[in-house]
């Protein structure tokens, strides 16, 4: 599995056991499983958020006539959809019908749009509402 998608990729499996070896049930091969379109998708979000800042600022700094929040969110809805393609691979392993592909649209877009709002700052704009 390569550096890239270990960033965004929980349980990787473990090394096979003989055959006629005994494993211990916690011991078993996990399954890869994509964390952007998981329930423990909070692993991802500190690494893309970061990277959201980065590009973002990269880019307003290059082309200082652009706009930051503009930037910023066309930039993390091509993290989200990039994390999500990343993701993919996974799905394409399992005989995953079309139940499990929409929730795991579904959820990617959810993300997507959380980290979206954070580059935005919508949270903190809501924070200051409560405490006015």
């Amino acid at each position: 599995m390569n550096s890239w998608r270990r960033l965004f990729v929980k349980g990787l499996p473990s090394a096979p056991a003989r055959k006629g070896q005994a494993v211990a049930a916690g011991a078993q091969e996990q399954e890869a499983t994509g964390v952007f379109i998981t329930p423990q998708t909070l692993t991802s979000f500190p690494v893309a958020s970061t990277a959201i800042v980065i590009i973002s600022g990269v880019i307003t700094k290059l082309w200082p006539d652009t706009d930051s929040e503009t930037v910023a969110a066309i930039v993390a809805f091509l993290i989200g959809i990039l994390i999500f393609l990343i993701n993919v691979p996974d799905l394409q392993c399992k005989s995953s019908g079309p139940r499990v592909w929409l929730i795991a649209i579904a959820v990617g877009l959810i993300n997507t749009f959380y980290l979206v709002a954070v580059a935005l700052g919508v949270f903190k704009s809501l924070s200051a509402l409560g405490t006015s």
